[in-house]
């Protein structure tokens, strides 16, 4: 064997060395974050891991090269971990300033549901939800945890309506497919008119009953209509599939891999504002970035208690966020094209062009709903209260043009060119907050909102 040879066969036995222990490691360590939040555990279990490969006898010349490489990667591992356990055991003593920040967070993100949910006045249990069982329903996930849309766990949400003033915990038990909504057979039943609504928070609609959701009310009012209507035998059932954060790429694929099971006989893609940000992973990381909000890596690293990694993470966000000084979502309203908001709005409205299209090539309806945001709402009710504010939000807002009819505008031109059905709720919306007094907004739409949007729905989805 040359010389070449050697070199060759000492690189494969480097690679496969390392290699495995890096892998073995990486896949016992994810393992355990999966399913254990005691981070000192999972840290301690993969050290102990390591050091086992330490003992590990060597049988044979052709391992032995890989072993050796192999026991060098385990012990540099042993060190790496052992040396963040120190630290993080040290962080405490050495920040403790910044500690307390970090564990101040840490409580503030695991315990917010917990210490609101005994101050509700209202329980709504969603006992008319139909399911198999009572008892499917198990308890305790949440957003980012391994139970969330999972089907048949529980979800607690703690809400306040602003209308009627008071608080209420809303029990939410997500059904066979993990969302908030009934259980609906595969197969449609002889004589239903299916309609399938798809989209994002708004549509998951947690934050109210599920006899309060707009499509559950849309499915009343369209079968209290059907009965009235002489010659009418339809019954009509509304299907919701929504899930926080789904911009329009994920619509379409619930849409191909979910929706048509059900054999609808329409679809309602609903577009959120804010959806053009969920397409764009820059934008959307920008977004999170400037509201501050919780992203999932840092909350993962606050439950299993790794406080100096969280500490680390949450400071390099809090620099990038300061290099924001717009939020990417608000920029959509500049009157001005900038090139790569313009370049996102293009993105989602083509995949719901390309949406349409899947339904029209399986004879399925199809109609488009703009859900409209609080400050485009504002905007119709109070146009230069809504311009103010908009400006005097910091260093960056003053000098915009702004424009807040733009993105329902934008989307209206592009349904006509493209001949799909379109429904805005903004105007429907502004115009029962204005003549009420109610608020159609809080977190998402009010309890009154989802009023407002299943009365405009039931204008245009029911019968003629």
């Amino acid at each position: 064997m040359d010389s070449r040879d050697i070199r060759f066969g000492s690189l494969i036995a480097k690679v496969v060395g390392v290699a495995c222990t890096l892998l073995l490691s990486l896949a016992l360590f994810l393992v355990l974050y999966a399913n254990t939040y005691r981070g000192y555990l999972i840290l301690l279990v993969v050290i102990a891991a390591n050091v086992g490969i330490l003992f590990v006898p060597a049988r044979g010349q052709a391992v032995r090269g890989a072993l050796s490489y192999a026991k060098s990667a385990a012990l540099c591992l042993v060190s790496l971990l052992a040396t963040l356990l120190v630290m993080e055991v040290l962080f405490p003593a050495l920040l403790p300033l910044e500690y307390s920040q970090v564990r101040d967070l840490s409580q503030r993100t695991q315990n917010s549901l917990s210490s609101k949910s005994g101050a509700a006045s209202r329980v709504y249990n969603n006992s008319e939800q139909k399911r198999p069982s009572r008892s499917l329903c198990a308890e305790g996930t949440g957003p980012d945890s391994s139970g969330w849309h999972e089907p048949y766990k529980k979800f607690e949400y703690f809400g306040y309506d602003p209308n009627e003033r008071f608080t209420y915990l809303n029990i939410v038990c997500w059904n066979s497919e993990g969302y908030f909504d009934d259980d609906h057979l595969r197969e449609k039943p002889t004589g239903v008119y299916r309609i399938v609504f798809i989209g994002d928070s708004y549509v998951e609609a947690i934050q109210v009953p599920l006899a309060a959701a707009f499509h559950k009310l849309l499915e009343a009012h369209l079968n209290l209509g059907a009965q009235s209507s002489p010659g009418q035998a339809l019954r009509f059932e509304v299907i919701a599939l929504g899930n926080s954060g789904a911009g329009q790429r994920e619509n379409l694929n619930v849409l191909k891999t979910l929706a048509t099971l059900y054999h609808p006989d329409m679809v309602v893609i609903t577009l959120c504002s804010n959806d053009f940000c969920d397409d764009d992973p820059v934008l959307n990381q920008e977004r999170v970035l400037f509201l501050g909000q919780v992203a999932p890596v840092l909350r993962g690293l606050l439950r299993h208690n790794y406080l100096l990694p969280a500490f680390v993470v949450r400071r390099y966000a809090e620099f990038r966020q300061s290099r924001i000084a717009v939020s990417p979502e608000l920029l959509q309203w500049s009157a001005d094209d900038l090139p790569q908001i313009e370049l996102a709005w293009a993105r989602s409205l083509s995949l719901i062009r390309e949406s349409r299209d899947y339904c029209a090539a399986r004879g399925i309806q199809f109609a488009l709903t703009y859900l409209g945001s609080e400050l485009e709402v504002k905007h119709l009710i109070d146009r230069e209260a809504t311009i103010a504010a908009l400006k005097s939000m910091g260093p960056g807002h003053h000098g915009i043009n702004w424009d807040p009819k733009r993105s329902v505008e934008r989307t209206a031109r592009f349904c006509e060119d493209n001949r799909i059905a379109f429904i805005s709720l903004v105007d429907s919306l502004a115009g029962a907050q204005k003549e009420s007094g109610k608020l159609v907004f809080w977190d998402h739409y009010t309890i009154f909102g989802h009023e407002i949007a299943a009365q405009n729905l039931q204008k245009r989805l029911g019968p003629k």
